[in-house]
């Protein structure tokens, strides 16, 4: 069997290591061993009956006996590898179907279910598409039995993924913060705010280089983008909604929620405005038109 660690991202080079420890017997006793980086291989005569795992880390055990993406609580490992989980910019959302190519009837969660029987729900289920995070799908109630990872995917037939055709619990993981900065791929230039932006009802945000009278860092946040200078405003389009509108900071109280995702190909999609993306006006941010825009809309999100 394997067992893999997955690591999210340290959020400042202060931060603790990721860490996991392997007990010899249940509850945390016995003879342990620590690991913080990859590991080919366990001891020999090391057989781990409980774990604990330390800096919000991911555990995923797999046999080769089970299905494809199969994941359980603590099976006896011969390998054990960590390998870093992708940062993710979207709120959780995940879409169950009752039948295979997402058909039949559908249930749209946001948030975790100890039990999808006794919250009502019909746990009977032939695909499912993850739209938004990423979600740990398990095969009992109260986030028991085997486990699967999914992040942004769809599963036309979850029989034939995961050898069930029910979904017991699921739970989102919830990501530390991490700061970043974000580039514009082709012109080089970073999303900056003056710093005393939060002296302002709204504060500019523009392309620049770096410099020391502007930040230029940020941080995602329940789906709101932030500026670390500004942690009660958020990045919101102002005006009439459509190609062209500007996009500043703005108070987080303001109704309604502005929210963002930020997708593989590096595009900043507007969860309001449908189709709708940011890109880059003279020196400012504004909306385009999706996939249509040709202009320099694809961000690089550096730490």
């Amino acid at each position: 069997g394997v067992v893999t660690m997955l690591c999210p991202p340290s959020p400042s080079p202060s931060a603790p290591s990721p860490q996991i420890l392997l007990f010899s017997e249940p509850d945390f006793l016995g003879d342990h061993v620590a690991f913080e980086e990859d590991q080919d291989a366990l001891p020999a005569a090391f057989v781990p009956r409980s774990c604990r795992v330390r800096g919000a880390l991911a555990l995923q055990p797999w046999s080769p006996s089970a299905p494809m993406g199969a994941r359980s609580s603590c099976l006896p490992p011969s390998r054990f590898i960590s390998s870093p989980i992708l940062q993710f910019f979207s709120e959780p959302s995940i879409f169950l179907h009752g039948l295979e190519c997402f058909e039949g009837k559908e249930i749209e969660l946001n948030n975790e279910v100890r039990s999808l029987q006794a919250e009502g729900f019909n746990n009977h289920v032939l695909s499912v598409r993850v739209k938004g995070g990423i979600w740990v799908l398990c095969e009992h109630g109260d986030f028991r039995g085997r486990q699967w990872l999914l992040d942004c995917t769809e599963i036309t037939n979850w029989l034939t993924y995961s050898g069930l055709q029910h979904v017991g619990s699921l739970y989102p993981i919830r990501q530390r913060r991490i700061y970043f900065r974000i580039r514009s791929r082709e012109l080089e230039l970073y999303l900056s705010v003056p710093d005393d932006v939060e002296d302002m009802k709204a504060g500019r945000v523009v392309v620049s280089s770096l410099s020391e009278q502007s930040s230029s860092v940020w941080y995602y946040e329940d789906g709101l983008i932030k500026n670390q200078v500004a942690p009660n405003m958020s990045l919101q389009v102002i005006g009439p909604a459509g190609k062209g509108a500007k996009a500043v900071l703005w108070s987080e109280t303001r109704m309604p929620r502005q929210t963002w995702s930020i997708d593989s190909q590096g595009r900043i999609h507007s969860q309001m405005f449908e189709d709708m993306i940011l890109d880059i006006k003279g020196e400012a941010l504004a909306l385009a038109q999706g996939l249509l825009s040709q202009g320099p809309q694809k961000w690089g999100v550096w730490p």
